[in-house]
């Protein structure tokens, strides 16, 4: 590291300023005046937009249906004939493989023994006794 250059990070103050007094915020204190955010909040978020007069009245009816039900136009479906799926699914043998196909992963797989399974004890060798079943009955109020 060159003696000109500035360090990587900004380190942090190792104490708080002396003017900083400690303030904890929660839900029901009021953002925007805490943070002098309202001028800007009124001039943003709060003006009142008018309706436009040129829009119909169902306007939020026709929205509603624009994009809850859009228009849609039936194509059936046609089934492919032999021939396309004949020649889809069918490799024709070659000496010489297909560009890009790697041959080592059309080897057959080295079959590998199956896992053993676990036997299960019988009733009366079994590790932990059965656990009883408790019912709770609850009582109803008297009324």
């Amino acid at each position: 590291m060159a003696a000109n250059e500035p360090p990587a990070f900004v380190p942090a103050p190792e104490r708080a300023p002396p003017d900083l007094k400690p303030y904890r915020l929660n839900g029901t204190q009021d953002m925007l005046e805490l943070f002098d955010l309202m001028p800007l909040y009124d001039r943003a978020v709060r003006p009142y937009l008018r309706p436009e007069p040129a829009l119909p009245k169902t306007f939020p009816k026709e929205l509603t249906q624009l994009l809850m039900k859009p228009e849609y136009t039936y194509a059936p479906i046609v089934p492919f004939d032999t021939e396309t799926l004949n020649n889809a699914f069918s490799v024709e043998p070659s000496s010489t493989p297909a560009q890009g196909i790697d041959v080592s992963l059309l080897e057959a797989d080295e079959q590998e023994s199956p896992i053993p399974k676990k036997k299960k004890a019988p009733n009366n060798e079994r590790p932990d006794p059965r656990k009883k079943r408790v019912v709770l009955i609850s009582k109803k109020k008297a009324q």
